[in-house]
């Protein structure tokens, strides 16, 4: 019982970083095409 709790934590925070991570690239996706080449095109 105690195994299936600390492995459903453990998938539920790789999920949740999955998540991160996704909208983490998506941002940068959009900033890149954005700017062009990125934030320091703006510089």
């Amino acid at each position: 019982m105690k195994t299936d709790i600390s492995i459903l934590k453990m998938v539920i925070t790789l999920l949740l970083l999955s998540v991160a991570v996704a909208e983490e690239w998506r941002i940068s996706i959009t900033a890149v095409d954005t700017y062009g080449i990125g934030a320091d095109h703006t510089i």
